[in-house]
């Protein structure tokens, strides 16, 4: 009966030990994720990329942070927008961008080229 208790005991430990663990790792997961403005400010630019349905939006940030952009979906939430802090939004940095959202970031797992150009949210369609 007292072997069985220890058990028990143990085994509780081990779960309380398990979820503080696992939500301290969370926490600092969280607070190491950059946040971007979803808004330009004056000291840093930003660019808005409304990515297209059937694109993924993962593999555009993981080519626009491989090219050395800080790139992040917008915290909204309610929009499928990617925010690009950039140094300043010339014309320049723009095509810079969309190089590397047209060659760079697949439309999907298979590798499928972008079926069209890229276009930022202030952009006429």
């Amino acid at each position: 009966m007292a072997m069985l208790l220890l058990l028990i005991a143990v085994l509780a430990l081990l779960v309380v030990l398990y979820f503080t663990g696992g939500f301290a790792l969370m926490r600092r997961r969280r607070e190491q994720t950059p946040a971007l403005p979803s808004e330009a400010t004056p000291e840093q630019a930003s660019l808005r990329y409304p990515v297209p349905d059937g694109q993924d939006p993962a593999a555009v940030i993981a080519a626009l942070r491989l090219a050395g952009y800080d790139a992040a979906r917008d915290s909204d939430g309610n929009t499928n927008d990617i925010v690009i802090a950039c140094d300043e939004d010339t014309p320049q940095v723009r095509e810079r961008v969309r190089t590397v959202i047209a060659e760079d970031a697949p439309l999907n797992l298979e590798g499928d080229a972008m079926p069209g150009e890229v276009r930022f949210a202030d952009e006429r369609w």
